[in-house]
């Protein structure tokens, strides 16, 4: 995650190792608090985003909310600085699993743009809304979107993977890596049920 990746960052700089390399991507499924602050966010500071990046085999797609009640305006700026973000990564020479975000029916005519055909791609659980079983349907109609016209071999899911669409997604064919958020986290440590 990018809050940890930048204090190792910080760490090794200081420690005086520049030369650093760390064999793990750096995702942003978090709240955007986390990653977009006013201070330290990546789409004012994105030059120190890269940098701390580059120390690293990759990042997973930027997960910006595309939140349901946004105005349309913000919904598309949100999806603009995702794909701005990862270009600007590939662009660095920086390895890049392209996020896909996307929100209600409306927005699955321009969130899936600037996606390339035929990759893994991430899909954050995190935010999702999926622990709702009320938002589930909207979710899963627009993650069988995703996969029709972008037919990904591989999904990496930040996140929970136990809803029955991810089990309909192995079922299809298509390899699932899970890697917990903070919240699957937070209960495998602690013992509680894991979400």
């Amino acid at each position: 995650m990018w809050t940890h990746a930048k204090r190792l960052h910080k760490e090794r700089i200081a420690s005086g190792d520049k030369d650093y390399h760390v064999n793990a991507f750096i995702h942003c499924c978090t709240d955007d608090q986390n990653f977009d602050g006013e201070r330290e966010g990546i789409w004012k500071k994105w030059k120190h985003f890269y940098d701390v990046a580059s120390h690293y085999d990759g990042i997973t797609g930027i997960d910006f909310s595309t939140n349901a009640d946004f105005p349309e305006p913000l919904k598309r700026y949100q999806f603009h600085k995702m794909r701005a973000i990862e270009h600007g990564a590939i662009q660095r020479g920086i390895p890049v699993i392209p996020n896909a975000r996307w929100g209600t029916p409306e927005t699955w005519e321009y969130c899936f743009d600037g996606i390339p055909e035929g990759e893994m791609l991430c899909v954050g659980a995190v935010g999702s809304g999926l622990g709702n079983i009320e938002n589930r349907p909207t979710f899963d109609a627009g993650l069988r979107k995703l996969i029709a016209l972008k037919r990904p071999p591989a999904l990496t899911v930040i996140g929970s993977e136990r809803y029955p669409i991810f089990r309909e997604v192995r079922e299809s064919g298509i390899a699932i890596f899970q890697y917990d958020g903070e919240t699957c986290s937070y209960f495998k440590e602690k013992g509680g049920r894991y979400v």
